[in-house]
């Protein structure tokens, strides 16, 4: 005879681990899952192990698709002022000034852009995936965890490191540009 019940503890995850075996210790006849416990009852361990495997692709791929755009459109930015460049050179500004108004623009791109995903990671997304999660589970209540403070502040320090470094890489033109290069527009 089993009676279940599924709970949600609202405690801080520092506390969780401590909240988890005061619960065991009160009846150990009661059998107390913690989180990793039930998700593996839920998935199994084949789908922990396929999702482990698709989070890792899914930031293989979006690493070099992220550094290959960031480094094409700063290619195609210092194409398209070329002219511009070589003017700034021209009356006297330095090489590593360009390059940092270079830096900065894509930056405020960047951090405009992760504004934008951390409020959209805690409302739309959340919403929807806990739509997704009611229906696809069948349960009463599907709530979608929101990011830890953790990844929202690894994640976009990750992002501005690579943008950083793709960056860096594609700045090399830049100093190939001639004075003579100024077009007559």
């Amino acid at each position: 005879n089993w009676d279940i019940f599924n709970e949600g503890l609202d405690v801080p995850d520092d506390e969780y681990d401590e909240t988890i075996e005061k619960m065991r210790a009160v009846n150990e006849d009661i059998l107390i899952w913690d989180f990793d416990q039930v998700l593996d009852y839920d998935l199994g361990n084949k789908f922990g192990v396929i999702f482990d495997l698709l989070m890792i692709t899914m930031a293989i791929v979006m690493t070099l698709t992220l550094f290959a755009m960031t480094f094409l459109y700063q290619q195609i930015f210092i194409e398209e002022e070329t002219a511009d460049i070589a003017m700034l050179k021209s009356l006297g500004v330095s090489g590593s000034s360009i390059r940092r108004w270079q830096y900065l623009r894509i930056l405020m791109l960047v951090m405009i852009a992760i504004v934008i995903s951390v409020i959209l990671a805690f409302t739309a997304s959340k919403a929807l995936f806990g739509k997704i999660g009611v229906s696809a589970l069948g349960v009463a209540k599907f709530t979608f965890a929101s990011p830890s403070i953790f990844a929202l502040i690894v994640f976009p320090l990750g992002l501005i490191i690579l943008v950083t470094i793709s960056l860096m890489l594609s700045f090399r033109p830049i100093d190939n540009i001639q004075i003579w290069r100024v077009r007559n527009e």
